[in-house]
């Protein structure tokens, strides 16, 4: 049987990554895969690391490629845990200062909008895996991002959307693209499990912090995204 709670991160009361990987290796019956064992590295002259090191390379090669692709303006949807994605605001040309003969005339207005003459803003946001909102009773996705009739499924209604590649991520931790898969995979389950045992986690991403928190979820965005 898995424990219910492990010991809290001191500094924050909530536990992080390190103590999400300490309760997978703790249960190593329940999270079976090749995250338990050193495997040889994808480097010849690199010695294979301990499992908690390894699991935890695989996480900050992860946060990596996160970073990089939403500096790029892309969004990326994790299966199994959510999506980091934009919503795009759109500020049309200003119209209030023309009615008082201050502005541009309203022939100008409809010419520069015929032309788009917009400015379109990026807000970060982050939409959450519909199987992990049963476990965030406080957490209200339709908040995040506008609804766009056109797309179906609410992970496409972000910003340039792929899914996460475990292809880069393991040629930069020098390990094999399934230890990579299985590693990811068996965190996000685990953190799936910890919720349901009413553990508060807090997940630093660089990017992002996000806190579960009392079943509620709080996402704090770098302000280099916004």
């Amino acid at each position: 049987m898995m424990q219910g709670m492990i010991h809290p991160d001191q500094t924050t009361g909530s536990l992080g990554i390190e103590q999400v990987i300490d309760w997978i290796l703790k249960n190593g019956d329940k999270y079976p895969g090749k995250h338990n064992t050193p495997t040889e590295r994808t480097v010849g002259h690199q010695k294979p690391l301990e499992a908690k090191a390894q699991m935890l390379i695989v996480w900050r090669g992860l946060v990596t490629y996160l970073d990089q692709q939403l500096r790029s303006g892309k969004s990326v949807n994790i299966r199994g845990f959510g999506a980091f994605t934009f919503d795009v605001d759109t500020e049309l040309p200003k119209i209030a200062n023309s009615v008082f003969g201050k502005g541009p005339c309203m022939k100008d207005l409809d010419q520069a909008r015929a032309e788009r003459k917009h400015i379109h803003h990026l807000k970060p946001r982050f939409v959450i895996d519909q199987t992990l909102q049963t476990l965030t009773i406080r957490y209200h996705n339709k908040e995040q991002i506008t609804p766009a009739k056109s797309q179906r499924s609410i992970f496409q209604k972000g910003f340039r959307m792929i899914y996460a590649n475990p292809v880069p991520i393991a040629a930069a931790c020098q390990m094999g693209k399934d230890v990579v898969e299985d590693t990811l995979r068996t965190i996000f389950l685990a953190i799936k499990d910890m919720l349901k045992f009413d553990n508060n986690i807090v997940l630093q991403f660089g990017f992002a912090n996000i806190n579960f928190v009392n079943k509620a979820v709080k996402v704090v965005f770098a302000p280099y995204l916004t």
